[in-house]
């Protein structure tokens, strides 16, 4: 792993996922970068210099600017330590832009870990605003934080498979992190009324799934439940899950786990973080 990106509003929940973050890069290696947007109708004037920017806004972005990067050297003091080299950015415009053109301009980045603050941060990562911007458009897993007590660990970890050839990208993530944190991987397939099928043919199913992936160290779990969302998130609890992670592509008519709404369920709800890859078709 070489690059995270951790956009952060300094809320508590960016403040968590930036605790995530440096624990899986002092555990990889990786670079951290740290990205915080100043929001501002004046954005495009402001980014491009232009003249024609109001005096009042113009000291009033600059305000916010030097309050940001107060902040920014305050969570980056809080890091030093940690034996994690961290890079810390400062833009005015829209935060869905700014991590745009990075994924575009760094494929060095691999993860994005991001807070979300349950309902109304699901709506953001998942439902038209910001962040869900952000992954529409990025081509590395992006880890979601609602909670978390204690240092970010990972012994257990849940990947919740339609065992569809679009989890393998996700799998190879998973492989990668694997090899540092040392976790099993809970294979689970959730059977729901919408979508039964016999167990005979779910195991035929997650063995040939199995074979095709040549996983280490997991366990395999088939349970029945009224939704795929919450068959995931209960059997996550059971097993004291540090993680779940599917694929998504964020729309709907495909299959259960490439649904967007059934990611957005699981980390709208779930206290443990998640990982999610959208295949872009």
């Amino acid at each position: 792993m070489r690059t995270i990106l951790v956009p952060t509003d300094f809320s508590r929940e960016a403040e968590q996922a930036v605790k995530v973050a440096a624990s899986v890069a002092q555990k990889t290696g990786a670079k951290l970068r740290l990205l915080h947007v100043v929001q501002s109708v004046y954005a495009y004037e402001y980014n491009e210099g232009s003249p024609l920017l109001p005096d009042t806004a113009q000291q009033r972005l600059a305000r916010q600017i030097n309050m940001a990067e107060e902040r920014m050297q305050t969570l980056t003091k809080g890091l030093e330590g940690r034996n994690v080299t961290v890079e810390a950015d400062v833009q005015v415009g829209s935060t869905a832009k700014h991590v745009s053109n990075i994924i575009a301009d760094n494929p060095d980045v691999d993860l994005i870990v991001m807070g979300t603050r349950g309902d109304t941060g699901l709506h953001e990562l998942f439902i038209g605003s910001r962040t869900e911007k952000v992954v529409r458009f990025a081509n590395c897993p992006v880890l979601s934080v609602r909670h978390l007590d204690g240092e970010f660990r990972l012994r257990d970890v849940v990947l919740a498979t339609d065992f569809s050839d679009d989890n393998q990208p996700l799998i190879e993530k998973l492989k990668d992190l694997q090899d540092v944190f040392k976790f099993y991987i809970h294979v689970l397939y959730v059977n729901t009324p919408v979508n039964y099928d016999t167990t005979f043919r779910i195991e035929e199913r997650m063995q040939r799934f199995l074979q095709t992936n040549q996983l280490e160290n997991y366990r395999t779990a088939i349970i029945d439940d009224y939704s795929h969302q919450e068959g995931i998130r209960r059997y996550a609890e059971r097993v004291h899950a540090d993680m779940i992670a599917m694929v998504t592509h964020g729309r709907s008519g495909v299959s259960y786990l490439l649904d967007g709404s059934t990611a957005e369920e699981v980390v709208n709800h779930a206290t443990t973080p998640v990982l999610t890859y959208n295949i872009h078709s």
